[in-house]
């Protein structure tokens, strides 16, 4: 699809921000990152009209390794 969602950013100290926000999923796209399926949700706080956030989940063949990759200011175009 050649969609990107910001720039990848895999600090770990991002996770504690994501999960305090009210977040609100508001799209998702899947795409092929490195031969792997990833998933996108882009996601807003809510009362804001601004896509906070991007989520990445990384699918691999045989399990979900339930990698999250906070990417901010996430905007599908």
């Amino acid at each position: 699809i050649g969609n990107k969602c910001g720039r990848p950013n895999c600090d770990p100290r991002l996770a504690p921000i994501l999960s305090r926000k009210q977040l609100q999923t508001i799209g998702v796209y899947l795409t092929k990152f490195f031969g792997s399926n990833v998933r996108f949700r882009i996601l807003k706080e809510l009362g804001s009209l601004e896509p906070v956030v991007c989520v990445a989940e990384v699918y691999y063949p045989d399990k979900f390794y339930g990698t999250r990759v906070g990417i901010t200011r996430g905007v599908l175009k």
